[in-house]
């Protein structure tokens, strides 16, 4: 599959092709298709990417914020403990 960059490349080729106005307009067309298919895919692609990257903050937000709750649950243990509230 193409990169970004390398669509935009073809797509600035085509366009040299377009103004020559030596090229047939219907594999201009063509080719112009295929092209805006191939960015529509990774657009695509990208929205499932970043969509899947804000499920995994939101997921390990979620998780920080139980690690503090457990960390001050393990400092509040250990102060009890130790003033003697708590005891073995």
């Amino acid at each position: 599959m193409s990169t970004l960059y390398d669509l935009q490349g073809k797509y600035a080729s085509l366009l040299e092709l377009a103004e020559d106005g030596t090229t047939d307009p219907e594999v201009l067309a063509d080719t112009m298709d295929s092209i805006v298919d191939a960015i529509n895919d990774k657009a695509k692609g990208y929205a499932q990417v970043i969509r899947q990257i804000k499920a995994d903050i939101e997921a390990n937000k979620k998780n920080v914020t139980v690690s503090k709750h457990g960390l001050k649950l393990i400092n509040l243990t250990s102060v009890l403990f130790h003033s003697g509230w708590l005891k073995q």
